[in-house]
């Protein structure tokens, strides 16, 4: 008997160890973590980096609906994907989500979702990240890079753009390809000189 009680509470100690051991992984890791109960769709746990990411470090939101600070037009999208991954669709574990901070600022997240049993239930466990200023950078470059093909392909003159290393065509504008009688075609990835003389090849050089 006394052996039996001992090897339970070694038991014990040994689950203890290990859910103080888990819970300060969650707690120190660089991402907003979050658990959600598969059945209700409500909050289990929220590690304080989520809580300081979506600006409400002093506020709990276990317990609370996981469409809690969800932008209203995003509040099916996390339904949609945990149907999606019950169903078995490999694409469905990764998802962007907008939330409303405090002020009343909408940043994006990117979640990262992993089905799990927690405390006896099948739950999901989602690994969050702030992506908003990523998305702005990428939205800038995208549109700059617009602006400038559109000035490239309204110039009167024809442009090339050429790859030094290869010497082949990356870029040629609807202008030159006019200019060199042959509108219709396309000499991406063509050599520079495919059009050239042959007594001016390697004037260029």
């Amino acid at each position: 008997m006394a052996v039996d009680i001992s090897e339970r509470r070694l038991q014990e100690k040994r689950l203890q160890e290990s859910e103080k051991l888990y819970r300060t992984a969650l707690e120190e890791t660089s991402d907003g973590i979050s658990i959600i109960d598969l059945e209700t769709g409500q909050y289990l746990y929220a590690n304080q980096r989520l809580m300081a990411t979506i600006g409400r470090s002093g506020e709990s939101i276990i317990g609370r609906p996981m469409t809690t600070y969800m932008h209203p037009d995003d509040r099916d999208v996390g339904q949609r994907y945990m149907k999606a991954r019950k169903e078995g669709r490999k694409d469905a574990f990764s998802y962007e989500v907008r939330a409303i901070k405090p002020d009343g600022s909408i940043i994006l997240l990117n979640v990262t979702a992993i089905d799990i049993i927690y405390q006896g239930k099948p739950a999901a466990i989602s690994f969050i990240s702030d992506i908003t200023r990523r998305k702005q950078s990428e939205n800038a470059l995208r549109e700059s890079e617009e602006l400038y093909r559109k000035a490239l392909e309204a110039t009167s003159d024809g442009v090339t753009i050429t790859d030094i290393e290869t010497e082949l065509y990356v870029y040629v504008n609807q202008r030159l390809m006019k200019t060199l009688g042959r509108p219709d075609e396309n000499i991406i990835g063509a050599r520079a000189d495919i059009y050239l003389h042959p007594d001016d090849v390697g004037l260029g050089k």
